[in-house]
């Protein structure tokens, strides 16, 4: 990830911009949860950009929270780095 990354996320509020931030949430929601399912697929490349469909199935490590994902990320590259992801998530 470029220091300057942009995470855009369906909810606004949720949105953040920064490496170090992302990373700190990225390791915070990680150590939240067990992983029961997880699948990936792609990439689809065009250029600078290139879409990856996230799906998995989790249980919060207390055990009172699960979470059903099936998200597609659109991620911006420039000059080797992610500098941008974006998250759009089924109606």
């Amino acid at each position: 990830y470029a220091d300057h990354v942009v995470n855009v996320e369906s909810d606004p509020s949720r949105s953040r911009e920064g490496k170090d931030r992302l990373v700190v949430d990225m390791k915070a929601f990680a150590d939240t949860f067990d992983y029961r399912y997880t699948e990936i697929e792609g990439p689809l490349i065009s250029g600078d950009t290139f879409a990856l469909r996230l799906c998995f199935d989790a249980e919060s490590k207390t055990g009172d929270d699960n979470l059903s994902v099936d998200e597609l990320a659109i991620y911006t590259v420039s000059n080797g780095l992610i500098i941008r992801e974006q998250f759009f998530y089924p109606a």
